[in-house]
């Protein structure tokens, strides 16, 4: 069979499809099968598409998939493209690295790693314009735009997570501007609801925590394009307390210069206690990682504008990639359940 002088797009073949292709190898993992007989999962992408390479301990590329694969280096393939419950996989024939004279085959690494849709600079600007305008208290406002600004040029570029939700450049950024515009709105919503309640929603800590409730990621994930891994302060510490940390230094920082802002002073003790909690009790549950429950109305806005950005992301997602086109998409891991696409059109 002859291939074309310029490989196909991984995310363009359709099942059955024999092709050459270029892709960043993004996972290698070794495991063992029921015998005891080694093999490797590897995880190839561009873009728009991951398909596995199952790369068994009888084939001919294990010992070269061993020794010589390495995980963010980019490859040229040849292989037949398949979909099954298991999810989009490639049936290997042949594989080199990249080489330079591949560029002019159209070769391009900016082609293979996956960003935000939205501008960074713009989703920055929107963020920090926001909190400036929306949170009213001096201090608090100008120890949460210390942390951001502080470590701006990462998060326009960092991802939410290495797998699951917003595991994109620029992805935690976009996650943190939605969960800060869902909490302004549920504040006005349900501080409107109950103007009773005492004490009343603390708006300004629900936006300084939700806009700080994942900054953390920064330390946590290396922000690798190639697929971001997690770090050992990642695995040892988290982001949960890692963010909670920057927030307290932040806050010590001005308390020992005095000065916080246009109304000068320290944060106020509450108001800083309230932050934290939001932060630490942002996954909900302890089964799910929280040192702390949402004690809080706050903390409750925010752990449920998270939780929904994260989810709809994943479904979004899910139904982008999922191979077929039955009313079902396959099973999907990450959202827990296969999502509905819709009843097939009358003939």
């Amino acid at each position: 069979m002859l291939f074309p002088d310029t490989p196909s797009k991984l995310s363009d073949l359709k099942p059955g499809a024999t092709a050459d292709v270029f892709a960043l190898l993004s996972s290698k993992k070794q495991d063992v099968t029921k015998a005891g007989k080694p093999f490797y999962k590897c995880t190839f992408r561009d873009a728009d598409r991951e398909a596995s390479v199952m790369v068994w301990s009888d084939s001919g590329h294990f010992a070269d998939c061993e020794a010589n694969w390495t995980k963010g280096a980019f490859y040229k393939l040849r292989g037949t493209y398949e979909e099954n419950n298991y999810g989009p996989q490639l049936n290997l024939d042949k594989i080199r690295p990249v080489q330079p004279t591949d560029a002019e085959a159209g070769f391009k690494e900016s082609d293979f790693f996956e960003t935000s849709r939205f501008d960074p600079e713009n989703m920055f600007r929107a963020l920090t314009t926001l909190l400036g305008d929306a949170i009213e208290d001096g201090p608090l406002r100008a120890v949460v735009l210390k942390v951001l600004n502080d470590r701006a040029e990462a998060f326009k570029t960092w991802p939410a997570a290495n797998r699951n939700h917003h595991a994109f450049a620029g992805g935690l950024l976009e996650h943190t501007l939605s969960v800060v515009r869902t909490t302004q709105w549920l504040c006005e919503k349900y501080a409107g609801m109950y103007p009773e309640m005492s004490p009343p929603l603390c708006v300004d800590a629900a936006l300084a925590g939700a806009a700080l409730h994942d900054i953390g990621k920064l330390e946590e994930l290396d922000g690798s394009p190639a697929g971001a891994e997690y770090t050992s302060s990642g695995r040892l510490i988290g982001h949960i307390l890692i963010g909670r940390d920057w927030l307290r230094a932040a806050a010590a920082a001005f308390e020992q210069t005095g000065q916080a802002g246009p109304q000068g002073g320290p944060a106020d003790a509450e108001l800083l206690l309230r932050t934290e909690h939001v932060i630490v009790s942002h996954h909900g549950i302890r089964e799910f990682g929280s040192p702390a429950e949402p004690h809080t109305p706050e903390a409750l806005i925010v752990q449920h504008a998270d939780e929904l950005d994260a989810k709809f992301n994943m479904l979004a997602d899910g139904l982008k990639r999922a191979p077929g086109d039955g009313p079902f998409t396959p099973f999907d891991k990450r959202f827990g359940k296969p999502i509905f696409r819709g009843l097939p059109d009358a003939d």
